[in-house]
């Protein structure tokens, strides 16, 4: 169901570069999961041209240009020393979200973490949605930023579980977290819920002080540009602001991308997940920049 910090550019295994889409995996998920395997694991430059559209539209706010060599061209640089791991996939029709970890990125030593975003058209991806968030290695809740469970219930609605979380009028996001209404989180949330967020402890008690506390107090989210629910997971990528001077120096209004995955148990939200990145080519969310493929970071 699709509704409509600063960092660095750029589990599961599948098949890895093929050139015949006979042979490639069937679902997009797996297509999703081969791709970026065989280009990060195996360094495959040439898996782009297999898995990619020629002329993919690219939202990495370091994008050079859209398309497939432009792609290439970028990775060519630091390829080898990047590192690459999937922890969770999801789809929902032409969408698949891969939660996901980039060692010695942007640094030698250092990690980043990522949900990458997928829209495919023909077999192949056709447009391309990036969130990453430096692994801080540090954690309120004692939980890492991608440990947990992945497997998927069969057993729980979908429908069911976008409802809690981002149905319009209804949900979690946009009754809470943009309409303001957190006298409701507990009609929406379970008092023990699991946190991956590094600055925000387990419980009800954790997550109202980490909103409480800089840097999430400044966080403001408008709309639900992207989203995606599979069973028990629902996954939602937010335009908003958020002042984080240790991530980009003087950003009162920074444009900000929230990306989050929940999964819900028992009616209720009862692990969460997510990534935060600032927008390194924007200052005011009114007036928003685009990377040299003339994109934003939402559109």
């Amino acid at each position: 169901m699709r509704i409509a910090l600063h960092l660095v550019s750029l589990g599961s295994v599948g098949v890895i570069g093929c050139s015949t889409s006979s042979s490639l995996p069937a679902s997009n998920r797996d297509r999703a999961i081969a791709a970026m395997n065989a280009i990060y694991v195996e360094k495959d430059l040439g898996a782009v041209d297999t898995y990619f559209d020629k002329s993919v539209i690219r939202h990495d706010p370091y994008a050079s240009a859209d398309g497939a060599a432009a792609f290439k061209a970028d990775l060519a640089g630091s390829l080898q020393a990047t590192g690459w791991a999937s922890h969770r996939a999801y789809e929902q029709d032409d969408l698949v979200v891969l939660h996901d970890e980039y060692d010695d990125v942007p640094a030698a030593g250092s990690t980043t973490i990522g949900f990458d975003l997928f829209r495919f058209a023909s077999g192949k991806i056709a447009e391309h949605w990036t969130c990453r968030q430096l692994d801080p290695g540090t954690y309120a809740s004692g939980h890492t930023m991608v440990d947990g469970p992945t497997d998927l219930d069969p057993a729980v609605d979908t429908t069911a579980s976008a409802d809690v979380v981002v149905t319009p009028g209804v949900g979690f996001v946009p009754i809470v977290i943009i309409g303001g209404q957190f006298q409701q989180v507990g009609n929406y949330v379970q008092p023990d819920v699991t946190q991956h967020d590094p600055l925000i402890a387990d419980g009800l008690q954790g997550l109202g002080a980490g909103f409480a506390a800089p840097p999430l107090d400044t966080l403001r989210v408008v709309d639900v540009p992207e989203s995606l629910a599979e069973n028990q997971f629902v996954f939602t990528r937010s335009r908003g602001t958020l002042t984080w001077d240790a991530q980009k120096q003087d950003s009162p209004n920074n444009p900000t991308v929230y990306c989050d995955l929940f999964r819900v148990d028992r009616g209720k939200i009862a692990e969460h997940w997510d990534v935060i990145q600032l927008d390194p080519n924007s200052t005011n969310l009114d007036d928003l920049g685009t990377n040299a493929a003339g994109h934003t970071m939402w559109d």
